[in-house]
């Protein structure tokens, strides 16, 4: 179907992360469609782990799932302009 696949665990802090992703992409000012869709990418990572902060993936691994998922680059990803600056490795 062309949507990446991952292995769902348990969802705790799920909707944590969701919210994190959501209010994020508001901030920066994006849709609601884009705000949406990098919170359900990053809501991804934490479903594959159990616990509530053992998750943990670098910008690469979610511009990578986001375009996997949605079939366009990340808003995330900064190749050719300078729109976010983040961390390496991030943990929600």
């Amino acid at each position: 179907d062309g949507h990446a696949q991952t292995r769902a665990g348990q969802s705790t802090g799920a909707g944590d992360a969701y919210r994190a992703g959501l209010a994020y992409g508001w901030l920066q000012n994006w849709d609601w469609g884009q705000s949406g869709q990098l919170a359900a990418t990053i809501a991804s990572f934490v479903v594959e782990k159990y616990g509530t902060q053992e998750h943990v993936f670098t910008l690469m691994d979610l511009n990578q799932r986001y375009q996997q998922s949605f079939g366009s680059p990340s808003p995330m990803d900064h190749s050719g302009n300078n729109r976010v600056s983040l961390p390496e490795n991030i943990s929600f």
